[in-house]
């Protein structure tokens, strides 16, 4: 097998064990990345996110995010808020209430990166998130 392939086969692999083991809760790989972006932009202190802001980032078509967003809401894990400028703007925010579930989330996923930094060491756990990152932009060059 060349190198093409061993690197496409590595990257499914990684892409099934990811969204097969369910390491967050009941919840989805679609919902949990979207919790992630909502944790992140409330942490930060950033403009809260809309719809389309999700689209972009998750780089998801908006029926798949309205669909995904609607879920979320029936489960309480989001709020949505009419913007008071622009009557046209949603802002989408996860819960008060919601926020300890997936900090407990977040913390079991902490620990498989412990896991993976014990057994790789910290040199090669650098590596990896720099190559990732590279992986992730050149992705984006050539097909975004």
């Amino acid at each position: 097998m060349d190198d093409r392939e061993e690197l496409l086969s590595a990257w499914i692999e990684m892409s099934v064990s990811i969204r097969g083991n369910r390491i967050l809760s009941e919840h989805s790989f679609n919902e949990s990345v979207i919790c992630g972006l909502l944790y992140r932009q409330m942490q930060e202190g950033r403009e809260r996110l809309t719809a389309t802001d999700i689209c972009e980032q998750t780089k998801l078509l908006k029926s798949q995010i309205n669909r995904i967003l609607n879920g979320m809401e029936r489960q309480n894990m989001i709020e949505r808020v009419r913007s008071i400028e622009d009557k046209r703007k949603v802002y989408i925010s996860l819960k008060e209430d919601y926020v300890k579930t997936y900090l407990e989330d977040h913390e079991k996923v902490l620990q498989i990166m412990d896991v993976f930094s014990s057994k790789m060491g910290e040199e090669k756990m650098q590596m990896l998130t720099k190559l990732m990152r590279e992986a992730v932009s050149l992705v984006d060059e050539c097909c975004g």
